[in-house]
């Protein structure tokens, strides 16, 4: 059940040892959360609701003789075509959240970022210690060799301020 789930987010989210600071800006974050709402499909429904909504008000417009009813045909139309317009907005912004693949979790006990894509070689090249369960949003990678062994390193961002290099068997995607 939903009440199970939440009990159980709740429990794993104390156990995570990094807690991240801002991600986004806030007009961003709004933006994904109004998105996040509702499913991709409901948005477009009722994008398409607005949609005959602004056709109905064009056809009042047009076809009435009386001039409250073409003041509110148009009027409301107008509205209901600005409306449309969100929602179809909306419905790209929650599709394209549910289908992106930028997010990581660290899935390794403990691994210290560097700042250049390879394993740090002294305290200077380390940026910083995430652990388990840490959330990261992957930027670039690229492929390191180093004694012919290739490895994949992942330019992720923590929050706004923190962005480094991990390596890639470090994090799984999600």
């Amino acid at each position: 059940t939903f009440d199970d789930a939440r009990n159980n987010l709740e429990f794993v989210n104390s156990k995570i040892a990094d807690r991240a600071g801002e991600r986004g800006t806030f007009m961003g974050n709004a933006l994904d959360s109004v998105a996040n709402s509702a499913k991709s499909n409901t948005w477009s429904w009722l994008a398409f609701a607005f949609f005959v909504i602004t056709l109905t008000g064009v056809v009042a417009y047009i076809f009435s003789s009386q001039v409250a009813v073409r003041k509110t045909g148009f009027f409301g139309g107008i509205v209901a075509f600005i409306a449309c317009l969100c929602f179809i907005f909306l419905a790209f912004r929650s599709a394209s959240i549910a289908m992106a693949d930028d997010v990581a979790i660290v899935t390794a006990p403990s691994t210290i970022l560097s700042t250049s894509p390879r394993e740090p070689k002294d305290r200077d090249q380390e940026a910083m210690l995430l652990h388990e369960g840490t959330r990261v949003q992957i930027l670039d990678s690229v492929r390191s060799t180093s004694d012919s062994i290739s490895t994949l390193w992942y330019d992720v961002q923590v929050d706004n301020a923190h962005r480094a290099w991990i390596n890639a068997a470090a994090v799984k995607k999600i």
